[in-house]
Parts: C-alpha cells; sequence; structure tokens
C-alpha cells in the first residue's frame, strides 16, 4: 500500500541509465532553484534491485509472499501446519501419572522421554551466553536474558543431542508465583494465545508441560480444567495436538546449536523432574519436613500464619538469643518462622552457618522448592534467595 507513495517521490530523481529508469549514487541542491538534483554516475546495484523489485511489485507481477523466505510477514494460512500447537504433558512419576490417568489426562513420565534432555530455560541461557563468544574479539553469546514462549516451543540440538526447555511459567526455581493453580492455568491460555499469534515457521511450536503433586494440593479445578481442554483439540479457534513426545518431534522446529566444547555440559539436569532433596537426614531436616507436610495439610494453620505479621515475627525471631534462635527453627512447627529463624540466624552468622550439617542457605532453599501453599514463607525465602521476575520477554 506504501509502494505508490514512495514511488511518486523518487521519481523525480531517477535518471535514465541504458534505456532504464536508474537511482543515482549522489544527489545534490541546485543553487538557482534549490532543488533536489541527481548526479549521474554507475548505479549502485542494491538500490537498482530494490526499484526493480518496488516496479514489479507496483505491477502485481510478483507476490510479497514471494519475497519473504523466512515467512515473516505471510499470513496465518500461508504458512504449512504453522496453525496446529503441539503439546505434550509430562508427569513427575509413574504414580501420579496413574493418578492423572483417573481423570483422562494422559502423560508421559521422564524415564518415557530418555531421548529428550529436559532443562530448565535457564540452563540454556547461560549456554546461549558463550555460543558465538570470541574473547580474543570481545564478543560475547546471546545475552543473559530469559528465554520466552518462542524459544522454549522448539528443540534444541546440542552436541549431537536433543534438548526442551519448561516454559518460565512453569519453571518453581524461577519465581514462586508458578506454584499458584490459577496462574499456571491462565499461563497455559495466554501461552497458546501468544503462539497463535507470533508463530510463522513452517515447523509446529511444540512445548512440554510438566506436572508435579504440588500443583494439585489445594485448588485443582483450574488447571484440570485447562488439561482436558488441551486434549479436546481446540482451544478459541487454535488447533491443539496432545501426544507423546516422540510423536510430535518429526513436524516440530529445531534449532541447532554449535559449539566448541560440549563434554562439559551435564545435560542430566534433573532438578525440575524430581523432588529436591537435601543430603544429610538431620534433626532439623526432619522438622522442616514436618512443618512443610502441616502447612499443606492444616488449612486453618495455614490461615493463622499467612494472617500474621511478618514485623511481629521477625521482631520475635531477632529478640531472642542464638540458642533460642535455633530452637525454633528445629522445633516450631510453623514454616513461616522458620524461614524468618534461617534469615535472621544468616544474618547473624552467614548463609555459609551450618546446623546439623547443613548450610542455612541449602535449608532455606530447600524450603523455597517444597512449600506449596504458606505464601509469608515463601516470599521470604524468595526475598532472602534473591528470586525475581526481571524480564517478560517473549
Amino acid at each position: 500500500d506504501q509502494l505508490p507513495k514512495y514511488r511518486a517521490l523518487i521519481k523525480p530523481l531517477l535518471y535514465d541509465h541504458e534505456g532504464l529508469p536508474a537511482i543515482p549514487q549522489h544527489c545534490s541542491f541546485d543553487s538557482d532553484s534549490g532543488d533536489l538534483v541527481a548526479v549521474k554516475g554507475r548505479p549502485i546495484v542494491v538500490s537498482q534491485a530494490l526499484l526493480i523489485l518496488t516496479d514489479l511489485l507496483q505491477r502485481k507481477l510478483v507476490h510479497p509472499s514471494e519475497l519473504d523466505n523466512r515467512k515473516l510477514k505471510v499470513p496465518r494460512h500461508h504458512a504449512e501446519g504453522g496453525s496446529v500447537i503441539q503439546i505434550s504433558l509430562l508427569s513427575e512419576s509413574m504414580s501420579f501419572q496413574g493418578l492423572l490417568s483417573t481423570y483422562g489426562i494422559t502423560t508421559q513420565t521422564p524415564n518415557q522421554v530418555e531421548s529428550v534432555y529436559v532443562w530448565p530455560s535457564a540452563k540454556l541461557v547461560d549456554l546461549l551466553y558463550y555460543h558465538g563468544s570470541d574473547p580474543s574479539l570481545g564478543l560475547s553469546g546471546r545475552p543473559k536474558r530469559p528465554l520466552g514462549a518462542l524459544c522454549t516451543s522448539r528443540l534444541w540440538s546440542i552436541g549431537g543431542k536433543t534438548v526442551m526447555c519448561v516454559p518460565l511459567f512453569l519453571d518453581k526455581q524461577d519465581f514462586y508465583i508458578s506454584k499458584d493453580e490459577s496462574y499456571i492455568a491462565d499461563s497455559i491460555k495466554t501461552h497458546l494465545k501468544f503462539l497463535s499469534a507470533n508463530w510463522w515457521h513452517r515447523e509446529r511450536p511444540t512445548f512440554i508441560i510438566l506436572l508435579t503433586p504440588g500443583l494439585f494440593k489445594t485448588n485443582s479445578k483450574p488447571l484440570l480444567s485447562v488439561l482436558n481442554l488441551l486434549q479436546s483439540g481446540s482451544y478459541k479457534n487454535i488447533s491443539l495436538k496432545v501426544a507423546k513426545l516422540q510423536e510430535l518431534m518429526p513436524v516440530a522446529r529445531k534449532i541447532e546449536v554449535q559449539l566448541q566444547e560440549t563434554a562439559d555440559i551435564d545435560f542430566n539436569t534433573n532438578r525440575i523432574l524430581a523432588s529436591p532433596t537435601l543430603t544429610r537426614k538431620s534433626l532439623s531436616i526432619r522438622n522442616i519436613k514436618s512443618a512443610v507436610s502441616t502447612a499443606v495439610e492444616d488449612p486453618l494453620l495455614k490461615r493463622n500464619e499467612v494472617n500474621q505479621d511478618y514485623e511481629s515475627l521477625a521482631a520475635r525471631c531477632r529478640g531472642v538469643s542464638d540458642d533460642d534462635l535455633l530452637l525454633l527453627i528445629k522445633s516450631e512447627p510453623s514454616s513461616s518462622i522458620n524461614v524468618i529463624s534461617l534469615v535472621e540466624m544468616a544474618n547473624r552468622k552467614g548463609g555459609d552457618h551450618r546446623i546439623d550439617g547443613e548450610k542455612i542457605d541449602n535449608l532455606v532453599a530447600f524450603y523455597y522448592r517444597t512449600i506449596e501453599n504458606d505464601w509469608l514463607a515463601l516470599r521470604c525465602a524468595a526475598a532472602y534467595l534473591g528470586k525475581t521476575v526481571d524480564s517478560l520477554a517473549p
């Protein structure tokens, strides 16, 4: 639509070159009239090529899609298979897989997709930072920004092995909001809409949804509803295909990443596929597991903890001696007080200080990964560990 406008602007500057209109290399101002005048000479090849293409487009001798090899500006119906979004559902364990099957949800376990390595997106971000880097030239790779929906909806070939990344909104290691069931359900719908509007490749977008028991502990209805919606094959005129990952791979988009050294890459990343564990079964760890269980199973205690004022709990921890603070950490059934006590102890003795053989940093991280419903404890642990959402990049 803009071709006639710019053709009219360039027309006064065109001159005849061997019987064809040409774009001049340079222009100058006429001293008498003040008009822009072309300086004739050998035409620039690139400029001349663009002039010919605009002429062909204006005369409708070629279609814009013929000039767009990457299909970036082609309507959706021109992209072969681009309208179908592929989804693979993974369950954390075989027992949880059996539980989901009672609701009509078919999933796979990590052992059933051994040919594909499932990574948190942050691991691939770290790896891509070195892709294309050259210290001698002062060049780094991809900036350390989170991977959005488009990047986590494709397969990555690294060192001859296939890798897939969990979408950012499902990475519990990133930020505690991903523990909220309603948030996950809404994020899946938003993910589908974004892919439908912005995917232009011929291959199909493919992403995985990692399901864990923690997502279904309080209010499972929103997430179950979305999962059943996915298996129906359609959502708001968006075609969906839920199947085993091996069935989806042949038509999924795959990107090859070539690195100079791949021997040091740990492909077996289990922190998003298995429940976190600590190295020692000490008294404090047993109480932590008990506190976590209590926070999940006792709704009255959960409500009381959430309603408690953080400042009063923090003041209680600050006003006791080291021995009394250690007693709070080991014996207090409230997970909120446990976390706040650990943070206070870290402020006094440092995060590397050990309690029954475990570092305080590890204990707080264990809380952060394990607690599902105590939002006060989660917020305190997230603040201590520096968990933030620093980018909403697509």
